[in-house]
């Protein structure tokens, strides 16, 4: 299913990927956001109640009520999915784990500063730091237990900060791009291999950058003026850029960047003049 939601506060729609005839849709309001975990769509709400629908189907599965005070992000994790809320104070990060069929909280968490989920990997909840100026400084690795005292949190430290960072995991690596151009590689290591630890940095001079994306041995991440970067995913070495595509008028910068869509052996982007183009993602030399 593609899952669509039109601006403006209309319903939430599932539409079948081969012909776009729609299969399902629910209101969303009065909840504030929709977020996709797995098979799950979420309706979430400021005070933390959240209605779980089946994403195939759009049949509830279940309400329930995690925290409050802002809107969770949500992170799929294989059997638990986990919810991720900041405390308005900046002081703490609660993360809870549900159970994805019944909406039953697992096990709690709180761990120290303003984080933001990256993703999972390998039973571990990955997550990056924001301080007060939005700059990101580490990476932290939680791997959950049966209650705090069975937890692991461990700080990943960065070489220097990213601003406005956006992150992805994959390939036993968290990957970070920010505004002003840099793009970030941690990797998480393995039992019995080197520590986890930042890889490499590559500033690409960009004045912002879309969160990265990965597909074979390549980082590709979008920038403002259009252009497409392809990054080697293990050196941090440059493989392949793309022309500028701008446009005069008011289509010469965006202030939001979609990330780039890495589908097959292709990867499609987008840019402010309105194009949506695709590139073969094994040659990014050709760009």
């Amino acid at each position: 299913m593609v899952h669509v939601r039109p601006p403006g506060g209309g319903p939430a729609e599932a539409l079948d990927p081969a012909t776009g005839t729609p299969r399902w849709s629910t209101p969303v309001r009065p909840y504030e956001a929709v977020r996709h975990v797995g098979d799950l769509v979420l309706l979430v709400r400021n005070d933390g109640r959240v209605r779980a629908l089946d994403a195939r189907t759009g049949r509830e599965r279940w309400q329930a009520r995690h925290g409050s005070g802002g809107v969770a992000e949500w992170v799929d994790g294989g059997r638990t999915v986990y919810a991720v809320a900041p405390e308005t104070s900046g002081a703490g990060t609660t993360v809870r784990a549900v159970d994805p069929d019944t909406g039953l909280l697992l096990r709690q968490h709180r761990l120290e500063g303003t984080l933001r989920p990256a993703g999972y990997a390998s039973g571990a909840l990955l997550l990056i730091t924001t301080d007060a100026s939005g700059s990101t400084d580490a990476v932290v690795r939680l791997t959950p237990g049966d209650g705090a005292r069975g937890r692991a949190v461990e700080r990943i430290a960065l070489d220097a900060p990213v601003p406005q960072a956006q992150a992805v995991v994959s390939g036993g690596a968290v990957y970070l791009s920010g505004a002003g151009g840099s793009l970030v590689a941690v990797r998480l290591g393995r039992a019995g291999g080197p520590a986890a630890a930042q890889s490499w940095r590559l500033e690409t001079g960009a004045t912002h950058l879309s969160r990265p994306v990965t597909g074979g041995p390549a980082v590709f991440v979008g920038a403002g003026d259009g252009r497409l970067l392809a990054v080697h995913a293990d050196r941090g070495r440059l493989l392949g850029q793309t022309d500028p595509r701008m446009d005069g008028g008011a289509r010469t910068y965006t202030s939001f960047l979609p990330a780039p869509v890495a589908a097959g052996d292709r990867v499609f982007g987008t840019a402010p003049d309105g194009s949506v183009y695709a590139m073969a993602s094994s040659d990014p030399a050709r760009f």
